[in-house]
């Protein structure tokens, strides 16, 4: 069970994005708590499994995707790129009641924890998973999505081309980034260009007391070219800059 310190931590920090978050909401944070914690003991998701660490590290910041989308009834399509222990993308299936996730990880062991979770918090269709790199999802998956995340997976650049080409046209990625995210903009020209795409914002946001976090919105502008993204770990051997 969450400390009451902690409890009223996550709520009143939830609330500088918008979101009041409801009990039924906040017993699926516990339930995926526990469920996290038992999965961690004997296989490692994450280094630290400490209440606090879990709920604000974790879960708070894989909320702060509520300050680009505010509309929490609005249905749309999201791809969660190296979803690991879930995050972001189960956190904002919570919130977000008529939103779909695609979850996808090269790694077995994070996908059958985030399979594990979806039972728990009782998904069904909502949630599907891939246990792939994201170069190789069909190619029916190509312009699909109205939003991806990416949080920790990748230099900006990278994530442009693995990503993008699986947006619609209009869509959004949503990378988690902190004080690097300038740089890394800088960086990502080429690969912006090439792939049709564009920063639309960079939002400044925190989670506790310390240093400020960065989203970076990256919205698709026209359909991208089919050799994109490019497979056989050319997207890491040869990135776009």
């Amino acid at each position: 069970m969450l400390s009451d310190e902690s409890y009223a931590e996550f709520i009143s920090r939830a609330k500088n994005f918008g979101l009041d978050l409801k009990e039924s909401e906040l017993k699926d944070f516990e339930r995926y708590y526990n469920e996290l914690c038992e999965y961690n003991s004997h296989t490692n998701l994450v280094a630290n499994t400490d209440e606090k660490e879990v709920y604000i590290k974790h879960f708070l910041d894989s909320l702060a995707f509520s300050i680009v989308e505010e509309d929490k009834d609005k249905n749309f399509s999201l791809l969660d790129f190296g979803c690991g222990g879930g995050f972001p993308g189960v956190p904002i299936l919570i919130i977000y009641k008529h939103a779909n996730l695609v979850a996808v990880d090269s790694v077995g062991k994070k996908i059958r924890f985030v399979d594990k979770l979806s039972a728990a918090l009782g998904f069904g269709s909502r949630l599907i998973s891939k246990n792939l790199r994201i170069e190789d999802l069909d190619y029916a998956y190509r312009e699909s999505y109205d939003y991806i995340t990416a949080r920790a997976v990748a230099p900006l650049s990278m994530l442009v081309e693995y990503c993008v080409p699986y947006l619609k046209v209009g869509g959004k990625l949503v990378a988690y980034k902190s004080k690097t995210a300038e740089e890394e903009i800088s960086a990502a020209k080429k690969a912006l260009k090439l792939l049709h795409a564009e920063v639309a914002d960079v939002k400044d946001y925190k989670i506790d007391n310390d240093s400020v976090r960065k989203l970076v919105v990256i919205e698709k502008k026209a359909p991208s070219d089919k050799q994109y993204p490019r497979r056989n770990g050319f997207v890491k051997k040869h990135p776009l800059w």
